[in-house]
């Protein structure tokens, strides 16, 4: 079963990092998008967004929410001094706009252990609708969902869905605010959740 679900989470990973070429990305210059022709650009290629007008620029920040659209793929490690066993995680992430106004995220916890023993956890699929994108705002809706591919004895194996809009802001001087909205509808007998995250800050270094 654990090995069925490490192929599914294979083939998630290579739909999200397959897409449009960047080089045709390139090519389109940057323009706001709104609501009046949101139809129209469902495929439109991504493009990255220019800073802010004070010069915040739109990056991924720890622990928090993004309202904007990333193109990445990396691995983090946590660990967490706990009373007992100590916990330990590896994570891959794959972010991958498919258009301006669509985009996929996987999360894959490949690596879990407590106490020497070991674990695959849930994977989260997060798929999310860009709403509004102007210079100095990124608003979007979406949807993650929890997938039980890991097992009850570290917490896994539940499926969730979450309803979230998450927000970006250029809020002047070189600060940006971000956050998210959201509700998380679990099953496998775990409790639904209110989910609320919200940051602010400043980036010292200039950036293009």
């Amino acid at each position: 079963m654990k090995n069925r679900w490490k192929l599914i989470t294979a083939a998630l990973a290579a739909m999200v990092v397959a897409g449009v070429p960047a080089s045709a990305q390139e090519e389109a210059e940057w323009a706001p998008l709104d609501l009046d022709a949101f139809g129209s650009e469902l495929t439109d290629p991504w493009i990255p967004v220019p800073n802010g007008e004070s010069g915040a620029p739109r990056q991924g920040w720890l622990a928090t929410a993004d309202g904007f659209f990333t193109r990445e793929a990396h691995i983090a490690y946590t660990y967490v001094d706990a009373p007992g066993d100590d916990f330990h995680q590896g994570l891959a992430r794959f972010h991958y706009p498919l258009s301006r106004r669509l985009w996929a995220g996987v999360e894959v916890p490949f690596y879990q252990n407590r106490g020497g023993d070991e674990d695959f956890g849930d994977v989260t699929l997060n798929t999310q609708v860009m709403l509004a994108e102007k210079r100095n705002l990124s608003l979007n809706a979406g949807v993650g969902w929890r997938i039980p591919t890991g097992s009850r004895r570290f917490g896994n194996n539940v499926f969730a869905a979450q309803p979230q809009l998450n927000l970006w802001t250029d809020v002047g001087s070189g600060f940006s605010l971000r956050g998210r909205v959201a509700y998380e509808f679990a099953d496998s007998g775990a409790p639904d959740s209110f989910v609320m995250n919200a940051a602010i800050g400043q980036t010292f270094t200039p950036h293009d």
